[in-house]
Parts: C-alpha cells; structure tokens; sequence
C-alpha cells in the first residue's frame, strides 16, 4: 500500500487524492482544484457600455453574503435564487467532503459565479437575450429592501439558453 500525504482536511476526509477524478465531473480533483480564475473585463466592459449597469460585485473570498452587499446603499439588499445556476462540481465535492454548511459555502467561496452585476430590469433582458460569449449570463436573484443576501430556492429558471457570459 503507497501513502501519499493529504493536503487538507477536506481531502482526507475524502478518502481522495488530487489524481482521482473529481465526482461528477471528467476531470481529475487536482485539475478542478487548479483551473484558472475567469476574467471578465472585455465582457464587463462590453455590457457597461450598453448602459444599465448600476453595481458590481467581485465574487472572491467572502462569497455572496459579504461581496454583495457592498454595491448596495443602506436599506437595499439581494435576495438570490439558490438554484438559478448549476454549482460547478467542485463546490459541491468540497461542501461534501469537508461536511461544510451551505450558508458557510455561500458566505466563502463564489460557487461558480465569479462577478455579479447589479443591473436595471432592461439591462437583464438586454444581457441574457444578446450577449453571446464563451461564459453564461444568469438572473441569479433581485433587489430587495433590507440589509444584506438572503437566499431562497425558486422554479424560475432565468437563465436564457445560448446566453453568456457568468459574471
């Protein structure tokens, strides 16, 4: 038997090893683990051009429920559809593996949507109906009045088929 050391707790835990495949995915958990972060400057650029953009939130370290909320003034908030998108693979491993809570997954990691776009209703049309690019455009919730995301599950799939890009 050939020990190899784990690099996490998650992982361990896991039973794992970076060259095993990730599940639910055609790539292997080191790979999954290692792919690039997504820019969006070009597509961002392109859609703020157009018009409609009123905020932007990077979606890094701090996740949904400490990035968003920065765009807004005192008294609006977000209220995000939890399954208006598909969470990549490895979200869903980790939130698994290291049995983490969805609202700690949520407040921590951007679980597959790397930059929101606070934008006029027209502006949601516009995007999901023209933009064309190598990502996908979700409606991913609303503004509401109160402080901070709240979350909730819907059947109102937003998303627009050929659409573009996450941002």
């Amino acid at each position: 038997m050939m020990l190899r050391p784990c690099p996490s707790r998650v992982l361990q835990r896991s039973g794992l090893y970076l060259e095993d495949s990730l599940p639910g995915s055609s790539i292997t958990l080191g790979e999954a683990l290692m792919a690039p972060t997504v820019i969006y400057v070009k597509q961002v650029l392109d859609i703020i051009s157009k018009g409609g953009v009123k905020g932007i939130a990077h979606i890094t370290g701090g996740g949904f429920t400490d990035n968003i909320p920065r765009v807004f003034p005192k008294g609006l908030g977000a209220l995000i559809y939890k399954d208006s998108w598909a969470v990549p693979p490895i979200f869903k491993w980790i939130e698994e593996a290291g049995r983490i809570e969805d609202a700690e997954m949520r407040r921590t990691f951007n679980m597959g949507i790397g930059m929101v776009l606070v934008v006029k209703e027209e502006a949601a049309l516009r995007i999901l109906g023209e933009y064309h690019g190598t990502n996908s455009a979700y409606r991913i919730g609303e503004v509401i009045s109160g402080d901070g995301v709240s979350y909730r599950y819907t059947q109102e799939y937003n998303r627009v088929p050929g659409s573009s890009p996450e941002f």
